[in-house]
C-alpha cells in the first residue's frame, strides 16, 4: 500500500481483514544489489519481480516442508501478478 491515498483508519481495516490470509515479505538490501540494476528503472523493476517470485517460490517450500500444505494434494496453483501491467506501463513511458 505504498503510495496509497487511503486513510490510516481504511489502511487498518483492509489489514485486518487479512488476518486470516497467509502474508509473506521479501525484504531486499539494496547494499548488496549492483548498482547499476537500480540505476536503470526497468532493470530495477525486472529484479524486483524476481526477487518476488522467488520469495513467493520459498513461502511455498516453507509451507510443504511444514506440512502446512501437502504437495501431491495440489494439481494447480493460479499466481496472478501485476508483470503485465508493469510492462504496459513501460511501454507508455
Amino acid at each position: 500500500m505504498k503510495a496509497c491515498k487511503l486513510s490510516n483508519k481504511n489502511k487498518g481495516k483492509l489489514y485486518r481483514s487479512l488476518n486470516n490470509c497467509l502474508k509473506f515479505a521479501v525484504i531486499i538490501n539494496q547494499k548488496g544489489i549492483l548498482k547499476k540494476i537500480f540505476d536503470n528503472k526497468k532493470s530495477k523493476q525486472r529484479y524486483l519481480d524476481y526477487a518476488y517470485k522467488i520469495g513467493l517460490k520459498r513461502c511455498f517450500e516453507h509451507l510443504i516442508n511444514n506440512n502446512i500444505i501437502i504437495s501431491s494434494n495440489i494439481n494447480k496453483i493460479n499466481i496472478f501478478v501485476d508483470d503485465i501491467l508493469q510492462q504496459q506501463m513501460d511501454v507508455m513511458n
